[in-house]
């Protein structure tokens, strides 16, 4: 556990909060997939140096599998710096081809958040 004195002063805005809905044969492909995602943003300079959480569950309806992915942007404009990169549209499109949309929602989410308070 992190001091109270760094944890106070720790920022954590822009943080993304990736929700993926893959098909139940391509837990595996996407995990890779998200791998390859992290080093690139952190390569191009897209995401900070703070570790990236992966999770695993299921949508609470039971239809499947769910990941969320947890990372921060370096700043505001990183996002549209991303939409613009070539190589990150060519990861998107290949993790769209392993996704489903389903009743909880979409195959790929990604809302931002910043961080209001810490308890």
């Amino acid at each position: 556990m992190w001091p109270m004195s760094e944890r106070m002063s720790e920022r954590i805005d822009n943080t993304v909060i990736c929700q993926y809905r893959p098909q139940v044969d391509k837990v595996d492909e996407l995990l890779g997939l998200i791998r390859e995602h992290r080093s690139t943003y952190t390569e191009l300079g897209l995401a900070t140096t703070r570790p990236e959480e992966v999770y695993i569950g299921e949508d609470q309806d039971g239809a499947g599998p769910l990941i969320v992915a947890i990372f921060q942007w370096t700043d505001a404009e990183a996002p549209g710096r991303a939409h613009q990169h070539p190589r990150i549209a060519a990861l998107w499109e290949r993790m769209a081809t392993l996704v489903e949309d389903r009743a909880m929602g979409p195959g790929m989410a990604f809302p931002h958040f910043a961080v209001k308070e810490t308890l």
